[in-house]
């Protein structure tokens, strides 16, 4: 309500005050020799050509950008009032999509900073800033941020920084985020639970995380069963969690073809004989207690490495 009041008499001065309205929003050319439209507070661009042998600057038509505060909310201002009324609507949009835009790019992997710091450690710093946690090889120990305090990671390469743990679940990773994750080559245990922007573009990029053993995609809100079958290139993934997951149609079909295209894959979340009935059922269950050799077999292979299966919740 406050807010409605607070736009309601942003526009109230606006419209009484024709003065204060152009200063955000130039309607007339403010410059005869130039003859384009700009916000006063914008200062125009300059190019110097020669002319009969002579050094003159000309008008170029365009207008310097400024980086300052106040220029940017004044730009957000003229981009709303231009969006047909500056109303709650068109200014919640527009703030969300700043937010959006500011999100996904702090989550870019500088190449200067992979050269300067190396790729685990970069990784590291994007991964805790965003509030994950990471696991190195011969570590028990986390690093993650404790009530918003950022970890103390190294601001220079170190060798034997090496990642073999990510844990993102909770965060606002995007598909920037996960860039570089393929060319981590230890990287073998990795958890994204609720993250309510990973997509099946989010999947396609994990799928070729060649090491990874564990993974972890439950109540991720907007995956679907095209994100899944991505993973089918993920030759050494022994365990996935797939629960909660409400736009994955067909879900049991789609994990059985993907069990059966990596053998070694046991997916966790999944009911495959939930829906049948309780004769059949109980055929399926006499079948597979009866085969006490299948059993063994498909133990041996699901548990190579308790380490990576196991989740570290």
């Amino acid at each position: 309500m406050s807010l409605r009041v607070t736009v309601g008499r942003l526009s109230n001065s606006l419209v009484s005050h024709p003065n204060l309205l152009i200063r955000y929003a130039s309607s007339e050319p403010t410059d005869e020799q130039g003859g384009f439209t700009r916000s006063i507070y914008s200062k125009p661009m300059y190019k110097y050509v020669v002319r009969d042998g002579k050094s003159v600057k000309i008008y170029t038509g365009l207008v310097t950008k400024s980086s300052r505060p106040a220029v940017k909310f004044r730009e957000l201002l003229q981009k709303a009032w231009s969006t047909e009324t500056l109303t709650v609507d068109s200014l919640r949009s527009l703030l969300l999509s700043r937010m959006k835009e500011r999100n996904r790019r702090r989550q870019i992997v500088s190449d200067k900073d992979v050269d300067k710091l190396g790729l685990d450690i970069a990784i590291a710093h994007m991964v805790c800033s965003l509030g994950g946690r990471v696991q190195l090889i011969g570590h028990t120990s986390w690093i993650q941020p404790y009530a918003g305090v950022p970890p103390i990671l190294p601001n220079k390469y170190v060798e034997g920084f090496v990642i073999e743990s990510i844990d993102l679940s909770g965060t606002n990773i995007v598909y920037e985020g996960l860039e570089f994750l393929p060319c981590l080559t230890h990287l073998r245990y990795l958890k994204m639970k609720r993250c309510i922007h990973l997509d099946d573009f989010c999947l396609s990029r994990i799928g070729r995380i060649k090491g990874l053993q564990f993974l972890d995609v439950s109540e991720c809100p907007t995956i679907t069963s095209k994100g899944l079958a991505t993973l089918a290139h993920s030759k050494a993934l022994r365990r996935l969690i797939v629960s909660g997951n409400p736009q994955i149609e067909d879900k049991e079909l789609v994990c059985l073809l993907l069990e059966d295209h990596l053998p070694k894959l046991y997916i966790d979340g999944v009911d495959y004989i939930g829906q049948l009935p309780d004769k059949s059922k109980e055929k399926i269950l006499r079948l597979v207690s009866r085969n006490e050799k299948f059993t063994q077999t498909q133990n041996e292979e699901t548990n190579v490495d308790k380490l990576y299966l196991i989740d570290k919740a």
